[in-house]
């Protein structure tokens, strides 16, 4: 649920990365290219990091952290001057938020894929998946005409406040904080079981 949320606040300014480079910091369309090319390797960056390093004893604090690490940058973003100067601020906060990125999705899908025995995988995995690209399209239905309302800007700061605010309600919440530690006991639990 804290996942299909995040989706719904941030998929609206997600949508407007070309407007956000082209109207609001006066850019051009190979700037737009330039961002998404910029975003796309701070996830393959992020996607090797999680290769190499990625055997964390508890995944859920890399998760919780990418909700910060997407959010921050991209409220900054609705606040940097509509210039040139903005625009390469804009360019280096994408670099963390395409890091961030994977962490969330590949971890989870990890965890998720761990929880629960092979026959009932494909069932949790297309609940889940509905919830979250549910989310996305409503949220699209609105980026337009808020944009128009409120600018492209502050749909930025909005997206990126509803991200943190994503990432402190899983800090408060100790069943989704503990997640990866219980599912740890779990299986280690599972495969004691055999022994006696």
């Amino acid at each position: 649920m804290i996942g299909a949320v995040f989706t719904l606040t941030y998929m609206p300014a997600a949508s407007m990365y070309p407007l956000m480079t082209m109207k609001y910091f006066q850019g051009t369309v190979s700037q737009a290219g330039l961002i998404e090319a910029i975003y796309s390797t701070g996830m393959l960056i992020g996607g090797t990091i999680i290769g190499l390093f990625g055997k964390w004893q508890d995944r859920m604090k890399p998760v919780i952290i990418a909700f910060f690490l997407v959010g921050i940058p991209t409220g900054i973003s609705g606040i940097l001057p509509g210039n040139q100067t903005g625009f390469l601020w804009f360019a280096a906060l994408n670099i963390i938020e395409g890091i961030a990125t994977p962490f969330f999705t590949t971890l989870l899908m990890a965890m998720i894929q761990q929880s629960y025995p092979a026959e009932e995988l494909g069932r949790i995995l297309g609940v889940l998946n509905s919830l979250l690209n549910l989310a996305g399209p409503i949220g699209l239905i609105f980026a337009g005409p808020l944009a128009d309302v409120i600018g492209i800007e502050r749909l930025f700061v909005i997206a990126g406040i509803g991200a943190a605010i994503c990432g402190v309600v899983a800090v408060l919440m100790p069943i989704t904080r503990q997640y990866d530690i219980r599912l740890h006991q779990k299986l280690a639990k599972l495969t004691e079981q055999p022994d006696k």
